[in-house]
This record gives structure tokens, C-alpha cells and sequence, in this order.
């Protein structure tokens, strides 16, 4: 039986591992043009796939690691608006 935390970290591994692909691909589409005046020739259509994909791949891990994630980004967020006063400011106006 595989474990929720087992499951976070491989989903936390792939969202890394999408956005490396993506940052990759994206600097090749960008420096292509360079990369082209000075002779090399890439196959732009496979990068643009890659670029694609993976970025596509990254949107749905990130929908997925924030399911996942839920409470701990709850926590997270509520003890900084607690902690600025604005979840206290908002609760008095709607009291009245």
C-alpha cells in the first residue's frame, strides 16, 4: 500500500522535473535564432513538443500537488493573514 506522503514526493519530483523541462525547452526556442546564425541547427520540432508537453504536464501536476497539499497551504495561509491582523479586521465588519 503506497503512503500519502510516498505519493506527495513523487508528484513534488515530477512538478520539478516538468518545470526543468519547460525552462529548458523554452531556452532553447529562445536562443535558437543565435544558435542557428552560428550553425547548429536544432530540430525545433521536437523542442516545441517537449515545450509543449511538459508544460501542459506541469499544469496538471501543479492542480494536483495543490490537491494534495490542500491543508498544509490552509495552514500556511491562514497563520499569515492571522498573523496580520486582516482575518480578525474582516470577521468585527461582518458582525455588525
Amino acid at each position: 500500500m503506497t503512503s500519502v506522503l510516498s505519493i506527495r514526493r513523487a508528484v513534488t519530483l515530477s512538478f520539478l522535473v516538468a518545470w526543468i523541462l519547460v525552462g529548458i525547452s523554452g531556452y532553447i526556442l529562445l536562443s535558437s535564432p543565435l544558435l542557428a546564425k552560428a550553425g547548429l541547427r536544432l530540430p525545433m520540432n521536437i523542442v516545441i513538443d517537449i515545450h509543449v508537453y511538459s508544460g501542459f504536464t506541469a499544469l496538471g501536476i501543479s492542480a494536483l500537488h495543490i490537491a494534495l497539499n490542500y491543508d498544509a497551504l490552509k495552514s500556511y495561509l491562514g497563520s499569515t493573514f492571522r498573523s496580520s491582523g486582516q482575518i480578525q479586521r474582516a470577521k468585527s465588519r461582518t458582525k455588525h
